[in-house]
This record gives C-alpha cells, sequence and structure tokens, in this order.
C-alpha cells in the first residue's frame, strides 16, 4: 500500500498511528516512495525510446555495413551527422532509412 500526502514530512512521526489504522506494519513503511511519479512517466516514455533505439540500431548496421567501419565509429558518425543537422540520433537514424527505402 503507497499513501501519499501533500507535504514531505505529513508522515513524520505518525507510522504507528497509521499502521495501526490500517492494519499494517509501521517497520513496512515507506515515506516519499517515488512522489513526482517519475517511474511512471517513464514507462510511458519507454515505447517511443524503444523505437526511437531500434531505428538507430539499424541505422547503426547500415553505416557499418556500408562504410566498412565497427559500430563505434557508426555511432560517432551518426551522432556526428545528427549535430550538423541539428536534429536528434533518432531522426537522423530514420532520415538514413528512409534514404534506402526509395
Amino acid at each position: 500500500m503507497n499513501l501519499y500526502a501533500a507535504t514531505p514530512g505529513a508522515f513524520v512521526g505518525h507510522h504507528d498511528e497509521l499502521a495501526e489504522a490500517l492494519h499494517a506494519s509501521a517497520a513496512e513503511a515507506v515515506t516519499n516512495a517515488d512522489l513526482s511519479f517519475s517511474t511512471r512517466l517513464a514507462a510511458v516514455e519507454a515505447p517511443q525510446r524503444l523505437e526511437e533505439q531500434y531505428e538507430v540500431n539499424i541505422a547503426l548496421g547500415i553505416i557499418a555495413e556500408s562504410q566498412g567501419v565497427d559500430i563505434a565509429t557508426a555511432q560517432e558518425r551518426l551522432r556526428q551527422a545528427a549535430a550538423r543537422a541539428h536534429i536528434s540520433e533518432g531522426q537522423a537514424a530514420r532520415a538514413i532509412r528512409g534514404l534506402l527505402e526509395r
């Protein structure tokens, strides 16, 4: 069970009372457990990040194969190309794939 309060110190000194009222153990209480919900927000963004990483990985393979370089060199070339174009590495990766699909 997670309990949230409006202020960070709302439960200070009240663990035993809360545990008794909720028929729980104060020893298992956690305070300020991810109050920003950052893990939920990260989970929501995960599919997009995975898709972008997939695109980057494909582009790295294309660069490495076509230019006869290792993945580390391909990664640096993709990073530099994205920086020169003022776009993300994911956008650069999609552009590389788009050029091949023509």
